[in-house]
């Protein structure tokens, strides 16, 4: 399996929010730099300092269950909002003690960042990954005890949120990569009023602190779902691959819970 920006996060606050990531991303407020001026994250210098991999955690062939965390850090650059996103998968699995012990406003101010975003804990509910390989000098750096590897940096205009995740809002992110759901597993689904169906792909606890994968299958009676939507799960009678070439379309429910769209 190999790593990429498998799930995407809001940003824009310094609480602990959920995000793809999947949460409630608020647009900077008068304080904010100057909404007139554009630029370009490509050339954009991250103060978060780069470090030598010292944690390394192997994630299991089947990914179901397995639990990872986000942080992701707000900088202005060039009239632009840059947005990095650092992921832990491969290097722990989250433990709940070290996650729990950091503080979004602390981190805020030790990077100088204009917010920070605490995304997880998280659990895929994919069994498998494949491709959006990340280049082999990625940088890594460390957040309290977690060491963690840039996984993608978002540009968005000042003015605007980094993503809207608004529940049940589309938000669109740029990845090439494949999920893989195996025969015999229970999957998640929302079906719009068009008909359009979107598959769960992680689930969060940021919410709700006590979910599990067994509370899946009657999140339905705990939506509060767009009119005409409707929630189901299922037993895969097949292998399903959900492929993404260039652009996935995710959103999230009112727990957080991440799901994409099937083409």
């Amino acid at each position: 399996m190999t790593l990429g920006v498998l799930a995407t996060s809001a940003c824009g606050s310094s609480e602990q929010s959920g995000a793809t990531a999947d949460a409630t991303s608020a647009a900077p407020d008068a304080s904010a730099p100057d909404a007139t001026a554009t630029g370009s994250c490509a050339d954009f210098e991250s103060p978060v300092v780069a470090e030598e991999r010292t944690q390394l955690e192997i994630p299991p062939a089947d990914l179901r269950d397995y639990r990872y965390c986000e942080v992701l850090l707000t900088f202005e650059h060039d009239g632009v909002w840059c947005t990095e996103v650092y992921n832990s998968l491969s290097f722990n699995d989250c433990p709940e003690a070290a996650w729990y012990a950091l503080d979004a406003e602390t981190l805020k101010n030790e990077f100088g960042a204009f917010a920070v975003t605490l995304n997880g804990p998280r659990h895929w509910v994919i069994n498998g990954a494949t491709g959006a390989s990340l280049p082999a000098d990625a940088k890594i750096a460390s957040f309290g005890s977690l060491q963690m590897l840039r996984a993608a940096t978002i540009q968005s205009a000042i003015g605007e949120a980094a993503v809207d995740n608004s529940p049940y809002s589309p938000i669109e992110v740029q990845r090439t990569n494949t999920f893989n759901f195996t025969t015999d597993n229970e999957v998640y689904e929302l079906v719009t009023d068009t008909g359009e169906t979107y598959i769960m792909q992680s689930y969060s606890r940021i919410i709700d602190v006590d979910q599990s994968i067994d509370d899946l299958a009657s999140l339905g009676t705990r939506l509060t779902l767009p009119q005409g939507w409707m929630f189901r799960a299922r037993v895969l009678q097949d292998d399903f691959d959900l492929v993404t070439d260039g652009l996935a379309v995710v959103v999230v429910d009112d727990l957080s819970n991440t799901y994409q769209l099937i083409p």
